[in-house]
């Protein structure tokens, strides 16, 4: 007697993202629609092996349960593979993959931001170069900043911060006599309000050092804002800029930073 051969018909599975958009910390729930019949009849799959790669082919994530539909939280921006591995009829499988593209988000990139920096800061006054200098930065998870600079070669008197944007006050003739406000002003922050094409823009908050009889202080009194902050990081560089018209609209500030983790 001869035995029967069983047709097996597979419809190529599909993976549905329901987010049209996803940004890091987003919710995406993901789907596999999938078919399978042996001989006409409708089989169900056996099992679902989800796994998520990052661009250089690392798998990144791949606690997922056996089932058709999975809930991803992405926890860094980037180019991923989403691949799941379908089982039926005990020893046959077909896997499929579906791209995606998370982008940043606020507190994605404000959460890339924190920690030791060091690298150079560089100015411009109405186009033109005027001076670079070393800077050694501490940001934590509230963007608070805090740090020193080295730009002696164009400003020895030091009169200007981290940033070359904060204000020293002499008093008594009285003056740090080290490059940068080395204090710590708690109301200094880069505040990231909105993302576009993985860039940050948001604000430069700023405060006053000055020192009286030899000792260093500060005023958060009167703090001031720069609008016009971009930023961007991987983790490993930060690089941002902030522009910057002055009080009676003569000059214009361009700052660039370039900083590499420590």
């Amino acid at each position: 007697m001869l035995a029967c051969k069983e047709e097996i018909n597979i419809t190529a599975p599909i993976i549905l993202i329901e987010n049209t958009s996803v940004s890091v910390l987003d919710t995406v729930i993901i789907n596999v629609e999938q078919y399978v019949d042996i001989d006409g009849d409708r089989i169900n799959a056996d099992y679902f092996e989800w796994y998520i790669e990052n661009s250089d082919g690392e798998v990144i994530a791949d606690d997922f349960p056996d089932s058709e539909t999975i809930v991803w939280v992405p926890q860094e921006s980037g180019y991923f593979l989403i691949k799941v591995k379908i089982g039926y009829n005990k020893n046959k499988s077909i896997t499929t993959i579906k791209e995606i593209t998370v982008m940043e988000s606020v507190a994605s990139l404000q959460k890339k931001i924190i920690g030791h920096w060091k690298g150079t800061g560089t100015r411009r006054y109405n186009g033109v170069p005027n001076g670079n200098w070393g800077i050694d930065l501490y940001i934590d998870n509230k963007g608070h900043y805090y740090g020193q600079a080295d730009y002696y070669e164009f400003d020895p008197y030091c009169e200007k911060g981290v940033f070359n944007t904060e204000r020293l006050d002499f008093d008594n003739g009285n003056y740090i006599d080290s490059c940068g406000i080395p204090g710590n002003i708690p109301c200094q922050r880069l505040e990231i309000t909105g993302i576009e094409n993985n860039k940050g823009f948001g604000i430069f908050w700023g405060g006053w050092g000055y020192v009286y009889i030899d000792q260093y202080n500060y005023n958060c009194s009167d703090v001031y804002d720069i609008e016009d902050l971009e930023i961007s990081s991987d983790g490993k560089q930060l690089y941002f800029e902030f522009n910057n018209r002055g009080a009676d609209d003569y000059y214009e500030w361009e700052k660039k930073f370039m900083l590499t983790k420590q």
